[in-house]
Parts: structure tokens; sequence; C-alpha cells
């Protein structure tokens, strides 16, 4: 089980809720920028996932803050929005905040 997301100083985590990575903790180094997408070249693969893009997009924790780059067909939706990030345009995210990666299939909480 995963546990709630309790309110603090930022970790640098991304947890997976939901999909492929359902129960993981993907810990980001200061810098870091982890690519995700169906394409083997990108550091976290959804394999067979229809609504994620090829390279669907980028995360990246600066040690304060997440920052997503989508450059996605289908794209990425923050806290259960119906409209997607805009794409090809750094976007900060709040801490806490849940992406949905092409639909609610694969999400993620940034902790």
């Amino acid at each position: 089980m995963i546990p709630p997301y309790v309110p603090g100083h930022p970790k640098g985590v991304m947890v997976g809720l939901v999909g492929v990575y359902a129960g993981a903790e993907i810990p980001f180094k200061i810098g870091e920028r982890i690519r995700l997408g169906r394409l083997a070249n990108n550091d976290l693969v959804f394999e067979g996932q229809d609504k994620v893009s090829r390279n669907h997009c980028y995360i990246k924790w600066d040690g304060y803050k997440f920052l997503i780059k989508d450059s996605s067909s289908n794209g990425v939706f923050v806290n259960g929005s119906e409209d997607c990030l805009p794409q090809n345009i750094e976007i900060e995210i709040p801490i806490g905040s849940v992406i949905a990666i092409g639909d609610e299939n694969n999400t993620f909480r940034l902790e």
C-alpha cells in the first residue's frame, strides 16, 4: 500500500500510484532529468501502453521543485484536470501533485 502524501520538506521522489510503476518510488538527484515513454531509450519505459507516446515527457527535479516538459500527443494531466499541460514548455508542478501520463492508467505523485 502506498502511504498518503504528507506535506513537508520535498523529497525529490516520484511515487507510482497506478499502472506500470504502481508502488515504485523513483528518487531524483538534484538536477536530474528522467525521460518517460514507450521507447527503450527512456529512463522509465511504458511498453505496451497505447496512450503513452514513444518519447512522452521528461520530469526534472532541481532540489526544490519539479519541472515537466510534455512532448507527447496524448498529454500529461495534473491533479485530475481534463486539460493537459501545454506542449514543449517546461512547467513547474507543485509538490504533492498527482500526474497522469497519457491517461489515468499511469499516475504518479511528486513528493
